[in-house]
């Protein structure tokens, strides 16, 4: 993950972490949904590692999902996982949970690092649907190790 942009709740899980990976391995590679996972550290990279693990059911269509994680051993709510932008090194990633107004962009790259003209080209196009209701700030991630 490259950086973010979400809501406190969203950001509950990522507070005070570094280095974070998401992993996908998929049911199916035509329709989608699979196992899904986030790794980080807490605080620095010799830190505490932070893990999620849940899975993906596809939904509406090509891109849609509905997420589940579990936290520490907890069943999380249930989000909207929608990945709005996909090419062969970057992704953006949008999930929300409308019963609790949360939500969470996430920009994420196939390396720890990402020129700031692609990084701001997707944060551009994000900006573009309207999805920051909120108009919160991105936060960049950091993926030193």
């Amino acid at each position: 993950e490259i950086g973010k942009i979400q809501t406190a709740g969203g950001a509950l899980f990522q507070r005070g972490t570094v280095c974070t990976i998401a992993t996908y391995a998929p049911y199916d590679l035509e329709v989608g949904g699979g196992d899904i996972g986030y790794s980080s550290r807490r605080t620095t990279p010799d830190g505490a590692w932070v893990n999620a693990t849940g899975f993906l059911v596809e939904d509406e269509g090509p891109g849609n999902f509905e997420q589940t994680l579990t936290f520490f051993g907890v069943e999380g709510p249930k989000v909207d996982y929608n990945v709005i932008w996909l090419d062969a090194n970057s992704a953006i990633e949008y999930d929300c949970n409308q019963d609790i107004q949360d939500y969470c962009l996430h920009f994420m790259s196939r390396t720890p690092t990402m020129s700031e003209e692609k990084l701001q080209q997707l944060i551009d196009f994000a900006t573009s649907l309207d999805l920051n209701h909120n108009n919160l700030d991105y936060k960049q991630g950091n993926q030193d190790n």
